[in-house]
């Protein structure tokens, strides 16, 4: 009875845990940039490797983005019919984590009830084996005192001397002990088992029920790890992935571009330290010293040239479909390397893949001087 009690009360327990653990969050976002925060951190990037709309600079998650803040801004759609909408619209696998409703929840299920049924057949398996090991050792004991009579009997009508009798007799009986012993041992170890898992073994309707308590926290739990895994956003306290850590500095650096480009480019800086190969940190850090520098003199252009040269040239080599680097690496070589051909060669690859608009806004206003420039 006690450890039936420890049982349930360990069950409830847990439960609590979890529902607690789920409600933790205050019901979700609250602002329309939350939202449009919270909707493009669980979707994927269509043309990156393993990066999420939020943290992506890619024209094609651009493109995402624009339309997630267009719908928030409508309100006639749940997150969730909206990243449904963009399923649809875009195709493919859009969610970085798997839905916790409908077919892809089984992703959660699955794993909960196989261990649950892995722990039934482990259960299974070792009551089999005790069971047949049981029958096995009766078997011995039946075929050896049945020996014994059988030997009592030939002795009775003289087919053995008195010695070969005693001696006979003597294995027999020694055996038959031995083997009497092991069966009373292991209904000893059945016992026991039987008291530390009373409620299961005896009672079939309570195991039921206690293996349906079982199944429905095991839901519960796996129905928790859908709603969190992948939907933790950048800045949120839990430890995080690279990805994690770097999309809080980018969303701050986004903010900060053109208001003061000085402390923007500090946090694209911090973004390198984590992540050396983020392509939005080194094509974004590149351009707002580029800006900076117009205004300076030769030597620090020279200088700002070279460097952001460096970073946009390898901006492209990570990422050569990244329109960002080849628009501002054309206008660098214009406005800091005075070179024409190079800076046209560069806005026309920019040009052919569609960079976001406030990208465009800059290449528009060059390229005529560009073109005069090819023309003298």
């Amino acid at each position: 009875m006690k450890t039936r009690k420890s049982v349930w009360l360990a069950t409830f327990l847990l439960v609590a845990v979890l529902l607690v653990f789920g409600s933790s969050r205050t019901g979700g976002p609250k602002t329309q940039q939350d939202r449009i925060d919270a909707i493009t951190a669980v979707l994927a990037c269509p043309t990156c490797s393993g990066e999420s709309v939020f943290v992506s600079r890619a024209a094609a998650a651009e493109s995402i983005r624009a339309e997630v803040a267009r719908q928030v801004a409508a309100g006639l759609r749940t997150d969730e019919q909206i990243m449904s909408y963009i399923e649809q619209r875009f195709g493919g696998q859009v969610l970085l984590v798997p839905r916790a409703s409908g077919v892809d929840a089984l992703v959660w299920a699955l794993p909960v009830a196989a261990l649950v049924f892995s722990i039934y057949l482990l259960f299974s398996a070792f009551i089999k084996k005790r069971t047949n090991l049981s029958g096995e050792l009766t078997e011995q004991r039946d075929f050896l005192m049945n020996s014994l009579h059988d030997l009592e009997q030939e002795h009775k009508f003289g087919d053995l001397d008195d010695q070969e009798f005693e001696s006979l007799r003597k294995d027999y009986e020694s055996r038959a002990a031995s083997v009497n012993a092991q069966i009373e041992n292991l209904e000893l170890d059945e016992q026991t088992l039987l008291e530390t898992a009373g409620p299961v073994a005896k009672n079939l309707p309570r195991t039921l029920v206690t293996t349906l308590v079982v199944l429905l926290v095991g839901t519960l739990a796996g129905w928790l790890v859908a709603k969190q895994s992948g939907q933790r956003l950048a800045g949120d306290s839990l430890a995080g992935s690279i990805e994690d850590s770097t999309a809080t500095i980018l969303s701050r650096a986004r903010a900060t571009n053109f208001v003061d480009p000085k402390a923007a480019i500090e946090l694209y800086t911090q973004v390198l330290e984590v992540d050396p190969d983020n392509v939005e940190a080194l094509t974004y850090r590149a351009w707002l010293l580029v800006l900076i520098a117009r205004s300076a003199g030769d030597e620090v252009k020279q200088l700002a040239f070279t460097s952001a040269s460096s970073d946009l040239e390898r901006a492209i080599a990570l990422d050569p479909d990244y329109p960002d680097a080849h628009c501002f690496l054309g206008i660098t070589r214009f406005r800091l390397g005075d070179d024409a051909l190079g800076a046209k060669e560069q806005l026309t690859i920019c040009a052919a893949k569609n960079p976001p608009a406030e990208v465009k806004s800059f290449v528009d206003s060059i390229v005529a001087e560009v073109d005069a420039a090819l023309d003298k």
